[in-house]
């Protein structure tokens, strides 16, 4: 059930305008062998503010049975890790323990289209590593179709794999909508002006994800007893996701 905690925190910690769901639930049960090693989640975040978003959660694999133990403290996050990002090779950004596995650096703020890889070390663990190419920003459009619809038409970059359309009624988020890149083609999502509970629409975000955080998001859920283990794996040498994400933000009030 970890990989289900995890795409629920996905949703929760790209924006707070996106919707709480914790996604499909697991397909399959797979017996593995038991391999020690670092489990992450990270993602490089470029949304358009004036401080660094970006963060990694740095965790140990475990045994499942490790959560149900009596009288035992579970306790998987790793505080003591050295996080680094290195940027097209040349330039490395420390990412600094924040809290409860969580590294982070506000200070840094990511290029979209950009190259970077992750280099996690921890003494107790091998070195974990992982590269992902931020996604450059897609063209977003609005066409007024009528006095009670409009019309977002995206164009994706190649470099982009999966995106996601939110149009944000006051607090709340309506219509939205996932997308897969199907050759850069332009792609057009008519919604309501107005919203009778939540009032008139007032932006549309876009959340544009590389091929890694697509591959995550998008793939079948297996619970691996006797470890955790991802079905989906997008790092060397330990286990989790490192990707990326780009925001669009067209406001239309």
């Amino acid at each position: 059930m970890k990989k289900i905690i995890i795409i629920f925190s996905i949703l929760t910690l790209v924006s707070c305008d996106l919707p709480n769901s914790p996604g499909p639930m697991p397909t399959d049960i797979e017996k593995t062998k038991f391999e020690p090693g670092l489990n992450i989640f990270g993602i490089l975040r470029v949304d358009g503010k004036n401080y660094g978003t970006s963060f990694i959660r740095v965790e140990r694999a475990y045994l499942l049975n490790e959560i149900v133990q009596e009288n035992a403290v579970f306790v998987p996050t790793i505080d003591s890790a050295h996080v680094q990002i290195i940027h097209d090779g040349k330039d490395t950004i420390q990412f600094l323990f924040k809290y409860d596995g969580t590294y982070d650096n506000v200070n840094y703020i990511p290029k979209s289209g950009q190259p970077y890889s992750i280099v996690i070390d921890n003494t107790e663990f091998p070195v974990l590593r992982g590269s992902t190419i931020i996604p450059k920003t897609p063209i977003v459009n609005t066409v007024i179709r009528n006095s009670e619809e409009l019309s977002v038409v995206v164009i994706p970059d190649s470099t982009i794999h999966l995106f996601e359309i939110y149009p944000i009624y006051g607090t709340g988020v309506i219509h939205a909508k996932r997308f897969t890149n199907d050759a850069n083609k332009h792609v057009e999502l008519t919604v309501p002006n107005r919203d009778e509970k939540l009032g008139p629409l007032n932006r549309i975000e876009v959340f544009s994800y590389d091929k890694n955080m697509s591959d995550y998001l998008q793939a079948t859920i297996t619970i691996k007893p006797q470890s955790y283990n991802e079905m989906v794996k997008t790092v060397e040498g330990g286990y989790g996701v490192f990707g990326s994400v780009v925001r669009s933000v067209v406001y239309l009030r």
